[in-house]
């Protein structure tokens, strides 16, 4: 389960990186990842029986162009149980 501490100061976080996404509520949700067996299998190795489970925030926000139309900026964050950001992608 996740925290909610946890989940306010990844915010706060990206809010000092991203202020444009300061006032947007983000979704959160969860991902299992597995190993990849055909890796362990190629290279001869036990596969291993640990799961990782990561978060992903997505900070979605709509603007108008110059043309008058309408875009969505989405912003996602993956990061883990103890708060480390593995990842941030922003749409154009």
């Amino acid at each position: 389960m996740l925290e909610k501490k946890l989940v306010q100061e990844i915010r706060r976080s990206i809010q000092k990186k991203f202020p444009e996404y300061a006032k947007v509520k983000p979704s959160v949700t969860t991902a299992r990842i597995e190993p990849q067996m055909s890796i362990f299998k190629k290279l001869s190795m036990g596969i291993p029986k640990r799961h990782i489970t990561v978060y992903k925030m997505r900070f979605k926000k709509e603007i108008t162009a110059e043309d008058k139309v309408i875009l969505q900026k989405i912003l996602t964050v993956t990061f883990n149980g103890k708060g480390d950001i593995i990842k941030i992608t922003e749409s154009k």
